[in-house]
């Protein structure tokens, strides 16, 4: 495994940011042939690093890529549903807990995945909490 990015704060539930990086960090090991290359940086609206039509300006942006079989079709658009997976005795859960966990700090997942050459999550969180956030 490779970490790539330097020491980065933001404000957020740990132990729901412990389980985003933790269930992708390991359905990459589980899926990965080769390196897994985890990157986390700080990215910005201004500086076209944030996809548009989203309400971040700055955010914290956390990268898993493997290079595994990639997701397959069939179940592309079910990825983040409970109890769907596409490994055999995988429980379904880890994605929907990613999903549910990015939502719950008002950030945003995006997924980029093709046969033969493995997959990439892309989280982008909020550096900071709104003050209705945080209440």
């Amino acid at each position: 495994i490779t970490v790539e990015g330097g020491r980065t704060v933001m404000e957020g539930d740990e132990d729901l940011l412990h389980r985003v990086i933790a269930n992708l960090v390991l359905n990459a090991v589980q899926a990965a042939r080769g390196p897994i290359r985890i990157t986390v940086s700080v990215a910005s609206v201004s500086a076209g690093e944030i996809p548009h039509g989203t309400n971040l300006e700055h955010a914290i942006r956390l990268q898993v890529r493997d290079d595994g079989p990639g997701i397959p079709d069939e179940i592309r658009d079910r990825l983040f549903d409970p109890f769907v997976s596409a490994r055999t005795g995988g429980s379904g859960l880890g994605l929907a807990i990613v999903q549910r966990a990015v939502e719950a700090h008002r950030g945003l997942v995006l997924v980029e995945s093709a046969p033969g050459t493995g997959t990439t999550f892309t989280i982008f969180l909020p550096a900071k909490m709104l003050a209705e956030d945080a209440a």
